[in-house]
């Protein structure tokens, strides 16, 4: 069973229904137009995909605002639309287009006090209608590969549903929950956040039976300021998990902090034996990742994972730890494991014409960048190397810093040739040749695409290539140019 769900931004297809009367009870809304007995399939933030009955909620973007576009919703067939005092007059509506009146049935309106807070608010009462376990995972780097495992594992017993993409914030993680129907066993949701408290919402939302988190790293440092309030933040899913079970990552700095929150239950994982979960004769080759996982109680079971590194190591000792306390058979870990396919630009190796091409491209951070190239550098061994390494957003004024730091990196993997891209290329420039490394092996690329010529002039069967960086750089564009050519 495919437990990944595409998102459009619309419900369509899977929600339960909901009356108008309960969407005023969530939200404390006031009913502006409509009937209250009114039934809601289906919900849509995105006017260009909304769907003729869909019910618009309107959010804003960092550059709309969806209180703009309800009269291209109703244009388009929706049922009705929230907004917020002072973003919107309903009179802006009517005439209607069917001639229907106020308040005698046709589209709704409802005025809420914040669109956005609405959305929560919905889906948290939504979520309330079934009785299912939910699983919340977040952490500053490996979550979606680690929710991608634990939904793969559970959907060979269970109907799942997941969140997918970037659909993990607080508009997203909603509207997610919102697809849940009557046939779903349970849900595998990702959190992720850039400021505080965001975790703490979606975890009220979300309400988990089990929480997940993955590490404490420095992503997002340029938000938090520093891995403390880092921890504090995604330490918020442990206040939601007093009658439920964490699983916790025992090699971690912050381990003692996250392990200090009042849970029902306690699972640890790590590369460490003291973990109950832990790693014995790793073995990596061509084909993935071997080894035994090992329990506190001293059994071992073979592991093998078309997965590669020590981070991934760890999200699979995450995702078997939870799995296995949720009732999983070992066989169908086993089983599942062995079969999974790795999310696309997540370390993905790729071959064509002899060149091997990690694309590493889906997003990048200081911890998360070092662990990769740390991987790559093993599996490329002694053949030829060459790196494009892509700046890193959300770091603030540690920013120049982290990228300077990791020129030196770079330096110490020694590739054969240094690509480098956005716009802190100087920095890391600067800190791989502090280290020693030729400049003459270094170009500074001033896009994709010269990035990507430069490259496709350097192939030859044997090379091994690694791409890397934060999303806004869109690094994938080169691994599918060269895929494509």
């Amino acid at each position: 069973m495919d437990s990944r769900l595409k998102h459009t931004g619309t419900t369509k297809e899977r929600m339960e229904k909901i009356t108008v009367k309960e969407l005023l009870d969530w939200t404390g809304g006031l009913l502006k137009q409509g009937r209250q007995d009114s039934v809601i399939r289906s919900v849509s933030i995105n006017s260009r995909s909304l769907k003729r009955g869909d019910f618009f909620i309107p959010v804003a973007g960092e550059n709309f605002d969806g209180h703009n576009f309800i009269a291209a919703a109703v244009a388009k067939g929706a049922s009705g639309s929230l907004f917020a005092l002072g973003k919107f007059s309903p009179s802006h509506l009517y005439p209607l287009p069917n001639g229907e009146r106020r308040g005698e049935g046709g589209f709704i309106l409802i005025e809420v006090p914040d669109t956005k807070k609405a959305l929560l608010a919905i889906a948290e009462n939504y979520r309330r209608k079934f009785k299912i376990p939910v699983v919340a995972i977040t952490g500053s780097s490996g979550k979606t590969t680690t929710k991608e495992l634990i939904a793969h594992i559970l959907s060979a017993s269970y109907r799942v549903i997941a969140n997918a993409g970037n659909f993990n914030n607080e508009i997203g993680l909603p509207l997610s929950i919102l697809k849940l129907s009557m046939a779903d066993r349970t849900a595998v949701l990702e959190m992720g956040m850039n400021h505080p408290g965001e975790i703490a919402n979606l975890s009220r939302t979300a309400s988990p039976n089990f929480g997940l988190i993955t590490n404490i790293g420095s992503a997002h440092l340029g938000f938090l300021r520093s891995k403390s309030r880092i921890a504090a933040a995604k330490a918020e899913l442990l206040v939601y998990l007093k009658r439920g079970c964490a699983v916790l990552p025992a090699d971690d700095r912050f381990f003692s902090f996250l392990a200090s929150f009042p849970v029902r239950e306690r699972i640890t994982f790590g590369l460490k034996k003291e973990a109950d979960y832990f790693p014995k004769n790793i073995r990596f080759t061509p084909e993935g990742t071997h080894f035994l996982l090992g329990r506190k109680e001293g059994t071992f079971l073979p592991l093998s994972v078309p997965l590669f590194g020590l981070f991934n190591i760890k999200n699979v000792l995450a995702a078997s730890a939870l799995t296995l306390r949720f009732g999983i058979s070992e066989d169908v870990l086993t089983e599942q494991l062995a079969k999974f396919k790795p999310a696309e630009h997540r370390f993905q190796v790729l071959e064509k014409s002899g060149v091997y091409i990690v694309d590493d491209t889906y997003n990048a951070n200081p911890a998360s960048f070092r662990e990769s190239l740390s991987t790559f550098r093993r599996l490329a061994g002694n053949n030829r190397k060459i790196i494009v390494a892509g700046s890193m957003g959300e770091l603030g004024r540690f920013s120049q810093r982290s990228h300077f730091s990791l020129g030196r990196f770079l330096a110490r993997v020694n590739p054969d040739r240094l690509i480098l891209v956005g716009p802190e290329k100087e920095s890391v420039r600067e800190g791989a040749c502090s280290f020693g490394f030729p400049e003459s092996r270094i170009l500074r690329a001033e896009d994709n695409q010269a990035a990507g010529s430069f490259l496709q002039k350097n192939l030859q069967p044997g090379v091994f290539v690694f791409l890397k960086g934060s999303r806004f750089l869109k690094l994938e564009e080169i691994v599918e140019h060269f895929m494509l050519k």
